[in-house]
């Protein structure tokens, strides 16, 4: 897998199959395309100390539950596809939420809810990230390298039974999370 680092972890990182990385999934224009529509919506909110852009479902961390949001526009719903059509997700997502990490924030290690179904694939933006991956009875696993403009896509035991994380960042960085809640 691209961007694995193995040097603190007893667990292989092909013991987690259920990982794909793909680099340079986003080109430099398509990247800048994106946080510039970003940029000009408004109805950002915050989630902790990150500010959040939900499209097609709100997540409610407090409650685990979805309420229908802004319908999916255009530029994203072809993101979507394109991710599909590259085996990441089993099909479009129905939930696509950018995220922006300030220096110093990360995002706590977590399963995703069980609300959402099938694959979660995440488009990295602007900086470098590091992605760590936990299991509860197996220990700490691979630490995964999220370069800019590239995306990882985590399934099945990856996605229910590992605990995934984002080490705190050291630059400005964003992500796109697709996600789909209707099975």
């Amino acid at each position: 897998m691209v961007g694995m680092s193995n040097r603190t972890s007893s667990i292989p990182p092909d013991r987690i199959r259920t990982i794909r990385q793909v680099s340079e999934f986003l080109t430099v224009r398509e990247d800048q395309a994106l946080r510039l529509f970003a940029g000009r919506q408004q109805h950002w909110d915050r989630l902790g100390a990150k500010w959040r852009l939900s499209f097609g479902w709100i997540y409610n961390l407090r409650t685990k539950l979805v309420i229908p949001g802004v319908p999916i526009p255009l530029l994203l719903r072809e993101l979507a596809a394109r991710v599909a059509a590259n085996g990441l997700m089993e099909r479009p997502a129905d939930q696509i939420v950018f995220q922006v990490y300030r220096g110093g924030q990360g995002l706590s290690a977590h399963v995703d809810a069980a609300v959402f179904h099938g694959s979660v694939v995440s488009v990295s933006m602007l900086s470098y990230a590091t992605m760590r991956f936990t299991h509860p009875v197996l220990g700490r696993g691979p630490d995964l390298v999220l370069e800019p403009r590239s995306v990882i896509a985590i399934a099945d035991e990856a996605r229910t039974e590992w605990l995934h994380e984002i080490l705190k960042v050291r630059e400005t960085r964003w992500s796109l999370t697709l996600r789909t809640v209707q099975p």
